[in-house]
């Protein structure tokens, strides 16, 4: 018996057992769930993808944002001035606790200026200097009396006189500084801004600070 004729027995016999539920090799046969051929058949199509949105590029970084400006400085404070017999007074105050000082007078002597006297120069506060070869010297006093003056450090005070300058030049001096409305020294008086005091202005004939006055005024001034 060959293949072929053991493969038709087989057959035969499979399709009369499983009617219509399979078949041999080369043969179809329709089973549950198969295609009905009077209908049609429903593909199930796939839900659309969501459109992406904007991809940032990989490394991308928001733009720097510019600084804030810095704030202005304050103004600065205008001199004030006050003149009297040829000599000049110029200050102004600084945050709240410097006096700044320029005293020029017609002279290539010493001159000198004294905050809030009581008594001729009892009391005040006296800074006197000159101009030598281009160098300012200026000393911190006080009036010891009615017509003298002691420097501080000779009565047990501090000198507290800073950034001294100055010029002389067609026959006049003039002497820069700044002294602390309050220095804490016990022979310096505290002085207070936009306070009226009496100032006393003077000049003398040489840079010899112990030699008597050649002019002397009185100003009013408010700090």
């Amino acid at each position: 018996m060959t293949k072929q004729t053991v493969h038709a027995i087989t057959c035969a016999a499979l399709a009369a057992a499983l009617a219509a539920a399979g078949g041999c090799a080369g043969s179809r046969t329709e089973g549950p769930g198969a295609a009905d051929p009077g209908k049609a058949v429903e593909t199930p199509v796939p839900p659309a993808a969501a459109e992406p949105g904007p991809v940032e590029p990989a490394g991308a970084q928001e733009e720097p944002q510019p600084a804030a400006a810095a704030p202005a400085p304050p103004a600065e404070a205008p001199w004030k001035e006050a003149a009297a017999k040829g000599m000049t007074l110029s200050w102004k105050v600084e945050e709240g606790k410097l006096l700044r000082v320029k005293v020029k007078a017609p002279t290539t002597g010493w001159v000198a200026v004294g905050f809030d006297p009581e008594k001729g120069m009892k009391g005040a506060n006296i800074v006197i200097g000159y101009v030598k070869d281009g160098v300012a010297v200026a000393e911190d006093h006080f009036g010891s009396g009615a017509v003298a003056h002691k420097a501080d450090t000779k009565a047990g005070g501090t000198d507290d006189v800073t950034g001294v300058g100055g010029s002389e030049a067609d026959g006049a001096t003039e002497l820069s500084f700044s002294i602390p409305l309050d220095s804490g020294d016990a022979r310096d008086k505290p002085l207070v801004e936009g306070s009226q005091y009496k100032v006393i202005l003077a000049h003398g004939a040489k840079d010899k600070l112990s030699l008597r006055h050649s002019s002397v005024a009185i100003v009013q001034v408010t700090l």
